[in-house]
């Protein structure tokens, strides 16, 4: 399985992510924020098969490319169930306080504990609710690969920010716990930042934030 990072950019960057099985070359995609023409021509050029698009919470800066994809692929589209208002609300996704108009129909809800599969059961992630920068914030996470979709909750060398509508730092606190309480060597894969080590992680946040 092959994680690979398609850097978009409407108006800030992000990291959008596809998951591929190289040997059938069917996936997933996470946070196709922005650039839709240009994240199908990859999808096209690779022959990939995407079977869902993941979102790791609401704001547009992570979904604004999802109408278009849809409509090109005809796929389904997954979020937390806390993300359905995000979706219909310009306010609470945040795009209408930067002069875009961003709205979301006809997504399917996932929930905490619940477990996302390539139809061939070649991949499993694994949907952990992670609420504080979003009451909708999940991350998607790989046990046998090690690795983690976390969305905006945590960075390398940062943690989400709690200022936007629906932001909680005391869930935050509670999500990032959940989140050190996977194996060590767990590598984050994260929207605005590179890929982290969650061992490294840890021992910051202990020290700037006592979390223990």
């Amino acid at each position: 399985m092959m994680i690979y990072t398609l850097n978009v950019r409407g108006v800030f960057p992000v990291n959008c992510y596809a998951l591929i099985n190289e040997q059938s070359q069917h996936g997933f995609l996470v946070d196709p924020g922005a650039q839709g023409e240009d994240i199908l021509a990859v999808i096209h050029e690779k022959h990939w098969q995407i079977e869902k698009i993941l979102l790791t919470h609401g704001h547009f800066d992570h979904t604004g490319a999802v109408n278009f994809l849809r409509q090109n692929l005809d796929i389904p589209i997954l979020i937390h169930e806390n993300g359905k208002d995000y979706l219909q609300n310009t306010t609470l996704n945040l795009s209408a306080c930067c002069g875009e108009h961003i709205l979301v129909d006809d997504a399917s809800f996932v929930h905490d504990g619940d477990y996302i599969q390539l139809a061939d059961g070649s991949l499993a992630l694994k949907v952990l609710h992670t609420p504080g920068h979003t009451p909708d914030s999940v991350i998607y996470y790989n046990a046998d690969g090690h690795y983690a979709l976390v969305g905006d909750t945590i960075f390398k060398g940062a943690v989400g920010s709690t200022e936007y509508p629906g932001g909680n730092k005391t869930d935050l606190a509670h999500s990032l716990k959940k989140i050190f309480a996977l194996p060590a060597d767990t590598i984050l894969y994260s929207g605005h930042s590179r890929p982290a080590l969650l061992a490294q992680e840890q021992q910051r946040n202990q020290r700037s934030m006592s979390i223990n």
